[in-house]
């Protein structure tokens, strides 16, 4: 029943037929495109335009066609809502490693705004700019034992007020 399924689909996906009024012909077929790009374009063509899969595939292949990247680049740009889309874009394009990198700037410019706001919120604009541009240059190690001291060096301030 499987074989007989997958068969009947393949057949389906390389039928070449007018689908719908207004079908530009790209010429090509489900096997010059990207499956990856191919999945997530069926299921956001499913979300925004039909939940026949024929039409489906017509409009995957006509964006494909316009751009080879078109259903990645407009997740990335925030374009497609639907949760099962993004699901699918995440397992296919969203790398493990840059999602790490992307946490970790993300922490070290975190860092440095607290850095900025509470240790060297009273110092001149123009020492502020080169401060910044000090901190930034820093790894998040030695952002973060910046920031320990300050915390440390803060306590003990409140602590001499006493």
């Amino acid at each position: 029943m499987k074989k007989l399924l997958a068969e009947s689909l393949q057949e389906f996906l390389a039928e070449e037929q007018e689908v719908f009024t207004g079908q530009i012909e790209t010429g090509l077929t489900i096997n010059d495109v990207d499956k990856k790009e191919f999945l997530v374009g069926l299921a956001v063509e499913k979300k925004k335009h039909s939940d026949n899969l024929a039409v489906q595939k017509e409009l995957v292949i006509q964006n494909l066609a316009k751009n080879p990247k078109y259903y990645s680049e407009g997740m990335k740009k925030g374009m497609f809502d639907d949760p099962a889309a993004i699901n699918l874009y995440k397992k296919y394009f969203i790398d493990k490693d840059e999602v790490k990198e992307s946490l970790n700037e993300e922490l070290k410019d975190e860092l440095i705004t607290i850095l900025m706001d509470k240790e060297y919120k009273d110092e001149p604009p123009k020492e502020r700019a080169e401060i910044r541009k000090y901190l930034e240059g820093l790894g998040e190690d030695e952002l973060d034992s910046q920031l320990a001291d300050y915390r440390l060096h803060g306590y003990n301030k409140t602590n001499e007020k006493r």
